[in-house]
């Protein structure tokens, strides 16, 4: 279990601390109240006997804070698995991880689950002041990193299906769609996109420098023609303007999971007129 010492009021961290806080975490008007140490894992495997960890935070003094919760979400945001965990001082051992009552440190179990990818999380600590701030004010007091092993093999996603016009004409909107399957579940991919390659072979960069273009899952129909989202189902749409050359342009789609590995190269074929 990794301890975290923290002194919000000159905002340092203590030699034994592994994760830097930004200073702007904690709002001053909650300068009377410390947080000493955070503990957590840094490492956490994921066994059927040995699904959940305990994490604490130490207050200095409790005397203006009313809750005190967490949230899980992996490193990049890009995915919740916990959107709020109370924590207590309840010394409710069985229930919470905690095992004083009253003594300032808030403890919390967080179950994990071998249907999350493995990666890298993010346990973000929050708390309400009573005194200071209404009900629906919540503060991030702390933050903390941890890895995480669900003990699977990872293995690539695959691209098996390419629903993509052969034609198409300047100015016409067309949908790129892609469906992707993961044996480590829809979860585990990160990332998929296309590279588009013009007719005389040249990859198409664009002005950002970008030559990987994404595709979205997330059922936002009238901005990229995703129909519903997280089913595995990737779409965007696409414009070729008047200027670029006709003929043949050659498309290759990519899936990438969260632990790096890329998927089959899906290529596909249309003709500009």
């Amino acid at each position: 279990m990794n301890k975290i010492k923290i002194s919000f009021v000159v905002l340092l961290i203590s030699i034994l601390a592994c994760d830097e806080i930004p200073d702007n975490i904690v709002d001053q008007k909650l300068s009377n109240t410390y947080v000493e140490y955070i503990e957590a894992p840094d490492e956490f495997t994921y066994f059927s006997s040995d699904s959940a960890f305990a994490t604490s935070i130490k207050f200095k003094n409790t005397n203006s804070v009313d809750n005190v919760w967490l949230k899980v979400t992996s490193l990049d945001g890009s995915s919740t698995i916990h959107e709020q965990i109370f924590m207590s001082d309840e010394g409710d051992l069985f229930l919470s991880g905690d095992k004083v009552k009253g003594d300032n440190i808030f403890t919390a179990l967080i179950p994990m689950s071998k249907n999350f990818p493995s990666g890298k999380y993010l346990i973000e600590y929050y708390l309400q002041n009573k005194t200071s701030y209404s009900q629906d004010k919540s503060l991030k007091v702390a933050v903390h990193s941890f890895n995480y092993s669900n003990t699977q093999i990872n293995l690539p996603p695959v691209i098996n299906e390419i629903i993509v016009p052969s034609t198409a004409t300047y100015g016409q909107r067309i949908t790129l769609m892609i469906k992707v399957q993961d044996s480590n579940g829809l979860n585990d991919i990160s990332s998929v996109y296309y590279e588009l390659y013009k007719p005389d072979g040249t990859k198409m960069v664009n002005s950002q420098g970008i030559s990987q273009f994404p595709l979205f899952d997330d059922g936002n129909t009238s901005i990229n023609g995703d129909t519903v989202a997280k089913d595995g189902t990737y779409s965007v749409f696409l414009t070729f303007p008047s200027g670029q050359p006709a003929g043949q342009w050659r498309f290759e789609f990519y899936a990438k999971d969260k632990g790096g590995l890329i998927s089959n190269k899906a290529i596909h074929y249309l003709i500009l007129n």
